[in-house]
C-alpha cells in the first residue's frame, strides 16, 4: 500500500479505523491499494462496538502467512441513519466500491435493550432538559432529560416511552437503509443475533466471506468469538431473544401499528 504523502492524508486514511464521520470514506482508491476493504454499518444499540472489536480482533490475528490480503482496512458508519443522504457513504455502497455489511437487530430487542441502556447511561444527550410529555405518559415532568424521565415511569410504560423516544430513530433507520440497499442487495445484512451461539456465527462467517472474498474464514471465525465471548460448544452459552420477557400485547400492538413491515425488512418474519 502507498503510503500518504500529507499529514492530512494520513489523517483521512486513518480516520476510517477510529471515527465514523462520512468524510472517511472519501479515501483516495490510490492509498487502498492492495488493502482488503471493507464498510460495517450499524445504529444505535445495534451492534456498534461488536463490530468494531471483529475488525480489531481479526486484524490482531492477521499475519502475512495466514491473510494474503493483509489486514482489513474497515470503514465506519456508526450511525447509518444520519449518513444515509451523505454523498460519501452512497457513492461507495452504489458505485461499488468496495464490500458492504450492515449490522441490524431485531427491532423489539432494541427498544428492550435500549430502556435497560437508558436507564444508567452517561451519554451526555440523555441529560439535557427536554419536555417528553408528547408521548402520552402520565406523570412526566415538563422539563426533565431523558434519562430521569425513565426513571419516573413504571416498567411497562418505560417500554412505550422508549418505543416513542429514541427507539424510533433507531428503527426507522434500519428501515431506510434495508429499503435502499439490503433488499436490494447493495449491502449484505448482518442480525447481531448471529453472534449469540457458535452454530449462528458460522453464518456471519458466511455472510463477511461473500461480502469481502479476501477475509480468512478461519482467522474471522476466532475473531468473532473472541468478539463476543461465544463458547466453541454449539449448545453452550446461546443467548435468545428476550424481549417478550418485558413486551406486553400492548406494546406488541403499538410495535406492529408503528412498524407493519419491520420484521420482515429486517429477515425476522
Amino acid at each position: 500500500m502507498e503510503r500518504p504523502r500529507t499529514r492530512a492524508a494520513m489523517k483521512l486514511l486513518w480516520c476510517s479505523a477510529l471515527a465514523c464521520a462520512p468524510a472517511c470514506l472519501a479515501v483516495p482508491s490510490m492509498q487502498m491499494k492492495g488493502r482488503p476493504l471493507i464498510l460495517l454499518g450499524s445504529f444505535h444499540k445495534t451492534g456498534t462496538h461488536l463490530m468494531r472489536s471483529v475488525i480489531t480482533s481479526y486484524n490482531q490475528r492477521c499475519d502475512p502467512a495466514r491473510c494474503s490480503g493483509g489486514k482489513m482496512l474497515a470503514l465506519y458508519s456508526r450511525h447509518m441513519d444520519k449518513e444515509l443522504d451523505s454523498d460519501a457513504l452512497t457513492t461507495y455502497v452504489e458505485d461499488g466500491k468496495g464490500a458492504c455489511i450492515v449490522f441490524v437487530r431485531h427491532p423489539m430487542e432494541v427498544i428492550v435493550s435500549g430502556v435497560r441502556y437508558h436507564l444508567g447511561s452517561h451519554e451526555p444527550w440523555l441529560h439535557v432538559s427536554d419536555n417528553f410529555r408528547a408521548t402520552g405518559l402520565p406523570g412526566l415532568e415538563a422539563n426533565t432529560t431523558y434519562q430521569k424521565a425513565l426513571n419516573q415511569l413504571s416498567p411497562r410504560d418505560r417500554i412505550t416511552f422508549e418505543m416513542r423516544g429514541r427507539a424510533v430513530r433507531t428503527i426507522n433507520g434500519m428501515l431506510a437503509v434495508a429499503r435502499r440497499w439490503l433488499v436490494t442487495g447493495r449491502c449484505v445484512r448482518q442480525q447481531m443475533e448471529d453472534f449469540y451461539s457458535y452454530a449462528s456465527l458460522q453464518r456471519a462467517v458466511d455472510k463477511w466471506v461473500r461480502a469481502q472474498p479476501q477475509f480468512n474464514r478461519a482467522i474471522l471465525l476466532q475473531a468473532m468469538r473472541a468478539a463476543n465471548d461465544v463458547h466453541p460448544n454449539p449448545t453452550a452459552g446461546v443467548r435468545a431473544l428476550t424481549y417478550h420477557k418485558t413486551m406486553d400485547a400492548r406494546h406488541i400492538a403499538e410495535f406492529n401499528r408503528t412498524w407493519p413491515d419491520a420484521l420482515s425488512l429486517l429477515g425476522y418474519d
